[in-house]
């Protein structure tokens, strides 16, 4: 197997990672955030703490995507900021969050949980983390 074709494998299993782990934050901060506003309605500490959690979250993963040593990186903090920026915000959860708590998903009653938390990750949580990594790269090629 030649270089490119290895390259481009590993875009794919990197790409594929960061769809699964979409997932996971898809459904752990953001559909559990949700559900906290249904049971007991907004509290602002608990979404701060969301926020923040998630961004480290994006930090975490972006650095993964392109190897260990740019957590080594003396900017980590706009890292920080711009997953704040781009990944912070729970974005089902603040959608939800404007009709007072009342959840009201548009899925026919034959899809599942699961199905809908996967479709919802690959258009609300893969796309931000993309973007997040397209810019990490931008400023990593920046910094050489």
């Amino acid at each position: 197997m030649n270089e490119m074709n290895l390259s481009k494998l590993l875009l794919l299993v990197k790409l594929i990672v960061v769809y699964l782990l979409s997932i996971v934050s898809f459904f752990m901060t953001d559909l559990m955030v949700c559900f906290g506003i249904i049971a007991g309605g907004i509290n602002p500490i608990a979404f701060i703490l969301i926020i923040i959690t998630r961004a480290g979250l994006a930090v975490l993963i972006s650095c993964l995507f392109f190897g260990i040593q740019v957590l080594n990186n003396p900017k980590l903090e706009i890292d920080f900021i711009l997953a704040m920026i781009i990944f912070g915000v729970p974005i089902m959860s603040f959608i939800e969050a404007i009709p007072y708590g009342i959840i009201t998903l548009p899925l026919p009653p034959y899809v599942s949980l699961m199905q809908a938390t996967l479709t919802m990750a690959l258009l609300y949580e893969f796309p931000r983390l993309i973007l997040l990594i397209i810019i990490k790269h931008i400023r990593v090629r920046q910094m050489k």
